[in-house]
């Protein structure tokens, strides 16, 4: 005989597969977070987003809804284009928000150049949950 509490399974329990949090999860995690940030109507905020052609990224969204004026978002092409060639677009406005996107393996300090030479500095950087790595490294 066993002595304490038996353990018995009374359900069938599934396990979750999802990976990561669901949007409004992150986008209040990012709008409390920014209120302990002291902006400006002059700083710049750079977004490392996902995928250009799923054209989603809760960050940028969450820092559009606050009222951010210069937002930057680096998002990356969609994988198996332009192949491993390396290739930075240029900063273009896209919904009032400089947009750049980079292709196989570019270097960081290149992009990031373009952008402090457009804005002067950059105040903040955020890195969204869909990131890539090559716009992380």
């Amino acid at each position: 005989s066993t002595i304490g509490p038996r353990p018995i399974q009374s359900r069938d329990c599934e396990a979750n597969m999802n990976s990561g949090p669901d949007d409004t999860t992150i986008g209040t995690v990012m709008e409390e977070s920014l209120s302990i940030i002291e902006t400006n109507d002059n700083t710049t905020v750079l977004v490392l987003c996902g995928d250009s052609s799923k054209g989603s990224c809760k960050t940028l969204r969450a820092f559009e809804k606050i009222g951010i004026n210069n937002l930057v978002a680096v998002w990356t092409c969609q994988s198996g284009e332009h192949g491993e060639i390396a290739n930075t677009s240029a900063l273009e406005m896209k919904d009032s928000v400089a947009t750049m996107v980079l292709c196989g393996l570019v270097n960081s300090i290149e992009w990031l150049e373009d952008i402090v030479t457009t804005y002067d500095r950059v105040g903040l950087m955020a890195v969204d949950p869909e990131a890539s790595p090559v716009a992380i490294r």
